[in-house]
């Protein structure tokens, strides 16, 4: 339980998988999950990937700017579940949270506050805050188009783009290389990030253009056992 509790607090970030839109790969998101081997690809991305990662990028930047001017200290309520590695089903509705800053400096990541003690979506990812950064800065800033995978520390993470209707999302893949008894090394995807985005809203100026609608986040128990995940997912209730 202690373990559990430790992966939980590690755990900053949760999202629910959208079934609708179209894929550019279609194991972008049903094909590949914790535990499975990712051929990781080294390349830049396609000019259907770009064109979503351009729309969530700048809806993060219209985000980023509303947000800090006008919805600190506002309320936002979700949906939230999590079905953790002991089997036990976890379900906070509403979950009341308050936007706040995370520090006095003037670009750190806001963040959404509450007393409940669970592992949620605590900091709002943006344009330049996240793993989506890694994206958003060298197509926003310079105007290159971004690699798709991109090398950390121990570990390799991975990006795929689904397109909806008036959402787009974005997985993130964490993938580390391990032994598997009998065969050579392979790339093993150990968690899974998927974010929903609210990109192009029925209102255009909408002040919710970039909010995250779902969320989910995937990862493996301590165990490393392939057959246990624990799932945290979390809607925004409009």
């Amino acid at each position: 339980m202690k373990a559990l509790m430790k992966f939980a607090y590690l755990s900053s970030f949760t999202l629910l998988l959208s079934s609708c839109g179209r894929e550019y790969d279609e194991s972008s998101f049903e094909g590949i999950r914790v535990g499975n081997n990712l051929n990781l690809e080294q390349r830049i991305l396609n000019s259907f990937e770009r064109n979503i990662a351009l729309r969530i990028c700048e809806s993060y930047r219209s985000k980023w700017v509303e947000f800090r001017l006008n919805k600190l200290n506002q309320n936002f309520s979700y949906q939230y579940s999590a079905n953790l590695c002991d089997a036990s089903l976890k379900e906070v509705n509403p979950l009341e949270t308050k936007l706040v800053r995370s520090s006095t400096t003037e670009d750190a990541p806001l963040m959404f506050n509450t007393s409940a003690f669970i592992n949620y979506v605590q900091y709002m990812p943006t344009h330049i805050h996240g793993d989506l950064s890694l994206i958003c800065t060298p197509l926003m800033t310079r105007g290159e188009t971004p690699q798709i995978s991109f090398e950390q520390e121990n570990q390799t993470i991975q990006f795929s783009f689904k397109e909806g209707v008036d959402k787009d999302s974005y997985t993130v893949y964490f993938v580390e290389q391990r032994e598997v008894e009998g065969e050579e090394k392979k790339s093993i995807v150990t968690g899974q990030d998927t974010f929903e985005v609210l990109t192009r809203p029925e209102n255009a100026r909408s002040s919710l253009k970039g909010i995250i609608t779902s969320s989910q986040r995937v990862r493996t128990c301590s165990d490393e056992s392939n057959e246990f995940k624990a799932v945290f997912t979390q809607n925004y209730n409009f």
